[in-house]
């Protein structure tokens, strides 16, 4: 039964376990044994989507990782809409996925509204972070109302750079850099005045288009310091998922929802165990005080 769990948890289906078995250890399991385990990981997986949220969250990380699906002898793509929360202790958990056939706001927004009902508290919540998906914004605005969203400064990075000759990126990032790596907030809007001066008449769209959405990237300079690096890209999610590619998740194409939900439950419920009582911030809290030192011995 442990290997047949095993083999559904990384996606196999049911013909390739059945030869792999019989490949590694000479018996076939019986089509019951499989039916058995599928059924023992299907209702995990719907559990795990649907169990009450009791941590007093205060950031939550919006993202969507997209797969192949089966139809018929096609294969089309579908996305798995992932929420990862941080506790007031710093603890992280995966909150909760949901398979949907395309990323838009009303997809964004039955899930986001799912998670506010299996008791996510937005009075508890400080900060979203996300890519900069139109969908979402709208999804986050709408039902999250006055709560700050902070745009991922690595997907802006890697948009600016598609739209510049490469032979400018260096110092494009170099100026980029100064804006979120800045002391405090106030040096970051100093930072972007400079960069909009020296780049803004030979991009100008691309200049504007940083200034309207300059409040949702710097919204990170209004949390505790200790926080900032952690908070101005959606990275926790993004690792999340290539924990999954880890696990050959995308590779092929998944014949069923159940099985597609059978391999993400397995990795995300694996993280959620590991990551269990761990304070996020300790790390961070340590290297700053080691920082501290240094400055005061210079």
């Amino acid at each position: 039964e442990d290997w047949v769990m095993k083999s559904l948890l990384v996606g196999m289906h049911r013909c390739e376990i059945i030869r792999f078995m019989e490949e590694t250890n000479g018996c076939r399991p019986s089509d019951r044994l499989i039916s058995r385990v599928q059924t023992k990981l299907d209702d995990q997986a719907k559990a795990f989507k649907e169990r009450p949220l009791k941590g007093r969250y205060e950031y939550v990380y919006l993202d969507a990782a997209w797969v192949k699906n089966i139809s018929g002898i096609n294969a089309k793509r579908v996305c798995i809409l992932t929420a990862v929360g941080i506790t007031e202790t710093g603890e992280k958990e995966i909150l909760g996925f949901e398979r949907v056939q395309r990323e838009c706001t009303s997809s964004w927004r039955g899930f986001l509204s799912r998670l506010i009902g299996r008791g996510l508290d937005p009075r508890l919540l400080r900060l979203i972070v996300s890519d900069e998906h139109k969908g979402l914004a709208a999804a986050v605005a709408e039902v999250f109302g006055d709560v700050g969203h902070q745009l991922c400064w690595a997907h802006r990075v890697r948009n600016v750079f598609k739209a510049i000759a490469k032979s400018e990126r260096s110092a494009m990032m170099e100026g980029l850099k100064a804006i979120y790596d800045a002391a405090h907030k106030a040096g970051a809007k100093r930072a972007f005045r400079e960069w909009s001066y020296k780049w803004g008449q030979k991009y100008p769209s691309l200049v504007a288009s940083v200034e309207e959405d300059l409040g949702q990237l710097l919204s990170f300079y209004d949390r505790p310091e200790l926080h900032w690096k952690y908070l101005r890209t959606s990275n926790p999610v993004e690792r999340v998922f290539l924990e999954l590619r880890r696990r050959n998740f995308g590779c092929g194409a998944f014949a069923t929802t159940a099985q597609s939900d059978r391999v993400v439950y397995g990795v995300f419920q694996w993280l959620n165990k590991k990551w269990k009582g761990q304070d996020i911030w300790d790390k961070r809290r340590r290297q700053m005080a080691k920082e501290q030192v240094m400055k005061l011995a210079a």
